[in-house]
């Protein structure tokens, strides 16, 4: 069975994929591992001493979300920091983008342990622009780099750029057996708006 590696962003679908996935009979894994351990931990650990970004992340089919943005030491996003790498060691996977309106992107972080507030706390390198308008560039920056990555400069990679309000599920048919799926199901919608 191929492997699945999404690389979009958080409240994009991350929880309706892993849903999916699990359905399907596959072993998906979401943004935990095992031991309480963060996949995004886990892989941060490799990058600095030098492994495969995936060393240690054994018997997975599908990785749904793989950044953590937790606390100083927690905070690392592969699909943002290591693009290029993380399809280097891992080529015949396949790599689908999910994607969301921004602005939707934008209401869940704020509303979800406020997302937007931990990257700028943790992760101040990577954007710039500290505040709604800057994150929306950000989301924004973030899906035009993916798409150009895998469809201009790996045109040979197995990718798949998903619109999870938008698109049909029939799309995922390109590489995925969806079984019996009629509709891209719909999980983790609004169930925790007031988390801090």
């Amino acid at each position: 069975m191929t492997k699945i590696l999404l690389v979009g962003l958080p409240k994009s679908g991350t929880s309706s994929f892993q849903y999916l996935f699990q359905v399907l009979g596959m072993k998906s894994y979401h943004w935990d591992y095992r031991h309480g351990k963060k996949i995004g931990t886990i892989m941060k650990e490799n990058k600095e001493n030098n492994r495969k970004l995936l060393e240690g992340i054994e018997d997975w089919d599908c990785i749904t979300q793989m950044d953590v943005c937790w606390s100083n030491s927690e905070n690392y996003w592969p699909q943002i920091s290591d693009l290029e790498r993380l399809y280097e060691e891992n080529k015949d996977c396949i790599f689908i983008l999910n994607r969301r309106a921004p602005e939707k992107i934008l209401t869940s972080w704020k509303n979800w342990g406020k997302m937007d507030e931990r990257l700028y706390r943790f992760n101040p390198e990577l954007i710039e622009q500290k505040n709604d308008e800057g994150l929306l560039k950000w989301f924004e920056n973030h899906f035009e780099t993916v798409e150009t990555f895998f469809t201009k400069t790996n045109r040979d990679s197995k990718f798949i750029s998903f619109d999870i309000e938008k698109d049909s599920i029939e799309k995922l048919k390109k590489y995925i057996d969806i079984k019996e799926f009629k509709s891209f199901p719909k999980k983790n919608v609004s169930v925790n708006k007031k988390k801090n």
